[in-house]
């Protein structure tokens, strides 16, 4: 969001569904244009409230930070029909993905967001 490039010329809805180590700073943003909605509890995750934050934002596009505790299908289960996903990324920490790899109870939400 800090690089112009990014920059679509469209209002964006961002949405943030989970609290991360880094916060985002609407003032270091490079554009205009940018809501920034929180859905703290999955029960927010569905298709009635995200298009109303949508509507409410008057968005042209939506940039999704999603919780890696939840499955990635149910984010697909709770979009608008209306909206089409365009691009998918998934990050990992270099130096703890073994050891998530290696655990019975994350290796299924690993590879859940590896699949996406």
């Amino acid at each position: 969001m800090e690089d112009p490039q990014f920059d679509s010329g469209d209002k964006t809805l961002l949405l943030i569904c989970e609290e991360g180590e880094e916060e985002y700073d609407s003032e270091r943003f490079a554009f205009g244009g940018v809501t920034v909605a929180t859905i703290e509890d999955k029960a927010e995750l569905n298709r009635e409230h995200l298009q109303q934050l949508a509507e409410k934002s008057d968005c042209g596009r939506v940039i999704i930070e999603y919780n890696g505790m939840w499955l990635v299908q149910e984010l697909y289960d709770a979009l608008p029909d209306n909206w089409l996903i365009y691009q998918c990324l998934a990050t990992a920490d270099g130096t703890t993905i073994k050891t998530y790899a290696n655990d019975n109870a994350m290796r299924g939400l690993l590879l859940d967001k590896l699949r996406g």
